[in-house]
């Protein structure tokens, strides 16, 4: 089914039905829980969570197949809003062979509706309650599949006793005392035949090894948190890399913000292990023509991350389609700005090399650590006789300081040197301009003016829209007012000044310095000469 077909999501949850009704299809219906699924792409975030969520429901008129529960636990970890987590947990229900710690992401779920709790009627599409209260709330079907899984399997009342005594996650009052309703009702088993109570790793999906031989990276490259671009090659090279995902206008805390927070304490953890100088970090964000330098850099400080020149956190300058193709990255987009991310973290070797990676589910920083110090160790131990080991970050060279305090000046003059014919006139005209406010007949230039006005504004408009920034055409609409208004219709000499002034200030916040940075030849020349 092609996503042309499905024009509105009340198609999309047919069709989903009729792949539900066919055993023989259930591989395409699967297929609808990649974030990377064209379905997905320029929709909103709520639409794709009800969309993924009629999906699970559906797949769980049957079993669940062990590739499939992964999905579940996923929604019931980082949903966020109550359909998305209803559905999760009821789909739960169809897991052939529980675990006791499927128990921790309920009460995982259970925290998550603290402040998004509604009735969901699971028998309609996007749960939509029609009966005024009369289906149940996300928090009801949570208990009921709580106490199948009591049922279900031995060992769940010792979760559950921890995680409450814990604290953690943080229940409401009212969701405690449910539980622990609930635990009183919890049957007992005659044998406990599950000792571990953690989930086995082909559910879970948090590691896979890939062992992938690296793709082509040459036309890869990044801007990092100091403004200095450097190429993968140069960067995933000499040491292993652990290496996160993630994004600035995420809203879902348990997604990027964990994520980068959890990179932080992988660094602490290096540095009391005395292995920092062996393991690189790297934070790359999915949203580059947003993330821009200072607001990666703010993100990443009030998340605890050290930064230096091997602990990066960075943005894709140039190659962002062979960036995501190279990771197979699931994500997926409306225009410019992410609908729909999975939990990404990786391990890169000395070569540049993918080995590892962590999906989905939040992964333990204490595995991820431990298993980059022996791909450090590994490395070590591999490399030819007299080759360099990882050592210590190298002080910048003269002619690297040189370029960090040029490119300021170079971007300057990008910014104020002219860039169309109609600029070019502008600029060489400049005292020209200025003059406006003495001729004596200046009412004559008013059309030609507009016209100017409109194209800029125009064209201003179109790359706010693709940055999703629109303080630079704001400005600008206020400068042609000023100037139009206060100073031509009023016949104020202030008025043009002031709206002149106000309009090239815009002009140059609305200039596309990021895909300068990612197409321009700047970035090519100081990427060669580094």
């Amino acid at each position: 089914m092609t996503p042309a077909l499905l024009q509105s999501e009340h198609d999309f949850a047919r069709t989903v039905d009729v792949l539900g009704s066919d055993p023989a299809r259930r591989a395409e219906l699967t297929e609808y829980l990649d974030e990377r699924h064209p379905v997905y792409r320029g929709r909103g975030a709520a639409a794709v969570a009800r969309m993924r969520g009629w999906t699970l429901l559906t797949l769980a008129r049957r079993p669940l197949q062990s590739d499939e529960v992964v999905f579940v636990l996923e929604e019931l970890q980082t949903g966020r809003t109550a359909y998305e987590l209803a559905c999760a947990a009821r789909a739960m229900r169809s897991v052939e062979n529980p675990l006791p710690a499927m128990a921790n992401l309920l009460l995982q779920a259970a925290a998550n509706l603290r402040a998004v709790d509604n009735h969901v009627d699971l028998t309609r599409y996007g749960g939509v309650d029609d009966a005024e209260g009369a289906s149940p709330t996300a928090t009801d079907v949570l208990i009921d599949t709580l106490a199948w899984l009591c049922a279900a399997v031995a060992g769940v009342p010792e979760v559950l006793q921890t995680a409450l005594g814990s604290g953690d996650p943080p229940l409401s009052p009212t969701q405690r005392e449910r539980v622990e309703g609930c635990l009183t009702r919890c049957p007992s088993h005659a044998a406990n035949s599950l000792a571990c109570c953690e989930p086995n790793e082909h559910w879970t999906g948090l590691r896979r090894w890939l062992a992938r031989t690296r793709a082509d990276t040459r036309a890869i490259a990044f801007e990092g948190h100091d403004g200095d671009l450097v190429r993968y090659d140069d960067f995933f090279r000499g040491g292993p890399t652990v290496v996160v995902f993630f994004y600035t206008r995420c809203n879902n805390a348990g997604k990027c913000s964990l994520s980068v927070s959890k990179l932080a304490r992988i660094q602490r953890m290096l540095a009391d292990a005395g292995v920092g100088h062996r393991v690189q970090t790297a934070a790359i964000t999915y949203d580059p023509d947003y993330d821009l330098a200072s607001r990666l850099r703010g993100y990443a400080q009030s998340r605890g991350m050290v930064m230096d020149a091997r602990n990066r956190v960075m943005r894709s300058a140039e190659g962002v389609a062979e960036l995501r193709a190279h990771f197979e990255l699931g994500v997926n987009f409306i225009g410019s700005i992410v609908n729909r991310h999975r939990i990404e973290a990786f391990l890169v070797d000395a070569q540049g090399n993918i080995t590892a990676s962590f999906e989905r589910l939040q992964w333990d920083e204490r595995q991820i650590m431990s298993e980059a110090i022996a791909l450090a160790a590994q490395t070590d131990a591999t490399a030819p006789e007299g080759a360099p080991r990882a050592t210590a970050p190298v002080p910048p060279t003269k002619r690297k300081r040189v370029q960090h305090w040029l490119a300021p000046l170079a971007y300057l003059a990008m910014a104020l040197l002219p860039k169309c014919p109609i600029c070019g006139a502008t600029y060489l005209s400049l005292s020209g301009i200025m003059a406006l406010p003495h001729l004596d007949r200046i009412y004559w230039v008013v059309p030609a003016f507009a016209v100017l006005s409109i194209i800029n504004l125009a064209s201003l408009g179109w790359l706010a829209r693709t940055r999703a920034d629109w303080r630079g055409f704001a400005l600008a609409l206020l400068g042609g007012a000023l100037t139009l208004g206060w100073g031509i219709a009023l016949d104020r000499p202030a008025g043009i000044y002031c709206g002149i002034a106000v309009s090239l200030i815009g002009g140059l916040l609305g200039i596309p310095g990021t895909r300068v940075i990612r197409r321009g030849r700047l970035s090519r020349f100081a990427l060669n000469c580094q």
